[in-house]
């Protein structure tokens, strides 16, 4: 539920963005975006490394999408790659936002 309550809140290019969410007696369903590139710890495990270029890229995806997140007051909690999804043409999407947490920053 945590994770239906964050992701009704943010929308961005670099998250997984929820459509809509339903749930039955058991299962709390979420529909989200389609993203069929696979995760990142697949493709590193497939090439073994990725050029300089590649992980600036990846990792700039992943600092403009966390910044969103900080700006609307969540963090994340467990980034990993299993957590870094790759759309069709390449850019890295967060994902698994179930042990995230909204924050406040302290103004003292």
């Amino acid at each position: 539920m945590n994770e239906r309550k964050l992701l009704s809140q943010l929308k961005h290019p670099f998250l997984i963005n929820m459509f809509y969410a339903f749930q039955d007696y058991e299962n709390l369903y979420l529909v989200t975006d389609l993203v069929t590139g696979g995760d990142l710890r697949f493709h590193h495990n497939k090439r073994r490394k990725f050029t300089e270029a590649e992980t600036k890229f990846f990792v700039a995806c992943c600092i403009i999408g966390l910044e969103y997140m900080h700006n609307n007051g969540v963090i994340h909690r467990d980034i990993k790659p299993e957590n870094l999804l790759m759309d069709a043409n390449g850019y890295v999407r967060i994902t698994d936002l179930g042990i995230s947490r909204e924050w406040t920053p302290d103004n003292s």
